[in-house]
Parts: C-alpha cells; sequence; structure tokens
C-alpha cells in the first residue's frame, strides 16, 4: 500500500508541474491572442476611418458631378467618365463596408478565443488545486 501511495503521490505531483507548465504556455497564448486582439481592433478603426473617408470622396465626386453637368452640359464624354468614377468609388465604398463587417466578426471571435483561453487558465489553476489537495489527503494517509 505504500508504494502503491508513493506512487500516486509522483504521479500527482508530475500531473502538477505538468498543470503549472500548462498555465506558463496558456498565460502566454493568452498574451499573444491580446496583441493579435488588439491589432485587429486597429484594424477595425483604420477600416472605420477609410470608410468615412470613401463616404466623403463619394459625396464630392457626386458634387463634382452636379456641377459639371452644369457648367458643361454639352460634353457627355466627361459626364459619363465621372459617373463611372462615382460607381466605383460606390463599388469600392460597400467593399470596405464588407471587410470592416469581416474584420469585426475576427475580432469577435479572437475575444471568444481569448476568453475561452482564461477560462480554461481559470480549469487548470483549479485543477492544479484539487490535485494538491488530493496529494495533501494521500500524504496524510500515507503517514
Amino acid at each position: 500500500i505504500s508504494e502503491m501511495l508513493e506512487l500516486i503521490s509522483q504521479s500527482i505531483i508530475e500531473v502538477s508541474q505538468s498543470s503549472e507548465e500548462s498555465n506558463r504556455s496558456l498565460d502566454q497564448i493568452k498574451e499573444e491572442v491580446s496583441v493579435y486582439a488588439n491589432a485587429l481592433a486597429e484594424i477595425v478603426n483604420a477600416m472605420n476611418e477609410m470608410n468615412v473617408g470613401s463616404q466623403q470622396v463619394l459625396a464630392s465626386s457626386t458634387v463634382v458631378v452636379e456641377n459639371t453637368e452644369k457648367i458643361r452640359v454639352n460634353t457627355d464624354d466627361i459626364t459619363r467618365n465621372i459617373r463611372t468614377i462615382s460607381q466605383t468609388i460606390k463599388g469600392v465604398d460597400g467593399l470596405t463596408g464588407e471587410v470592416n463587417n469581416g474584420l469585426q466578426e475576427i475580432l469577435r471571435g479572437a475575444q471568444d478565443l481569448n476568453s475561452t483561453v482564461q477560462s480554461i487558465n481559470s480549469l487548470t489553476m483549479e485543477n492544479d488545486q484539487n490535485l494538491k489537495e488530493v496529494k495533501e489527503v494521500l500524504d496524510f494517509f500515507k503517514t
């Protein structure tokens, strides 16, 4: 029985050490995911600024189209080119919105991943504490 208890005690020590290593690894992963989430947040902010800029460019293009039509009624080629540019800008604006939505989904996923890693870390710490308590009980019966 003593040998069996010693073997169980040694196994608990090894599991405890492994849990501590896991905790360190999870802490490192948590830090890296946080850095990644922050970078994604910066990208989302930049995309939002780009979206605002695209809307301002689109609004300016619309003013240009209106003034050009007033001044140069007979220049159909210029009017067609300006409309093409306006449509292209609208397409870019639409793509910017889609990219922005995609990045926001990625950011939410990264935040969920970060939350999950924190939960795993908490459970690992709880498991480590439980293993220490089991070791104490085994040590008590061992003596």
